[in-house]
């Protein structure tokens, strides 16, 4: 077994396979850790104190209009940090942050998505931070289960 493995490293499609394998394995790991560290950034600032309004996604909506409610949750999270600024706590601005970056990692290569079919963000109810928060923690569990049940 252990001679077999070496010489298919010394042909060029046996190396091919090997790194190939080997990509496909980080692809699943990338994909389900963004996610977790969403949750984990998400549970630091759940329940701080912010006076703001962002629409908020509250409804069940259908997996083809998954990436346009991520687009949502992404631009009310730049408002989140935008207003952490005046607020002079850098923990949540720093985490806000930390959760943008995650998502505009899951949206990239997704620009031309069709979404005429789904609601709009600005037509989504606007809700106080902690209705926000609440709404964004259940999507991004169900983004979760989605990526691990993908691979």
């Amino acid at each position: 077994m252990n001679n077999y493995f070496l010489i298919s490293l010394i042909n060029e499609p046996g190396v091919t396979i090997f790194v190939l394998c080997l990509y496909l394995v980080q692809v699943q790991i990338s994909a389900d850790s963004v996610w977790e560290a969403v949750l984990a950034d998400w549970a630091k600032i759940k329940d701080a104190k912010m006076d703001v309004f962002l629409y908020t996604v509250d409804a069940p909506f259908s997996s083809h209009c998954s990436i346009p409610v991520r687009r949502c949750f992404f631009d009310e999270m730049q408002v989140i940090m935008y207003e952490s600024q005046f607020g002079n706590n850098s923990t949540l601005y720093n985490t806000v942050n930390n959760i943008i970056r995650l998502i505009n990692y899951t949206l990239k290569g997704t620009q031309n998505i069709e979404t005429s079919q789904c609601q709009k963000c600005e037509t989504f109810q606007e809700k106080e931070y902690k209705e926000f928060m609440k709404s964004f923690g259940k999507n991004v569990i169900r983004w979760n289960r989605e990526s691990t049940r993908d691979f």
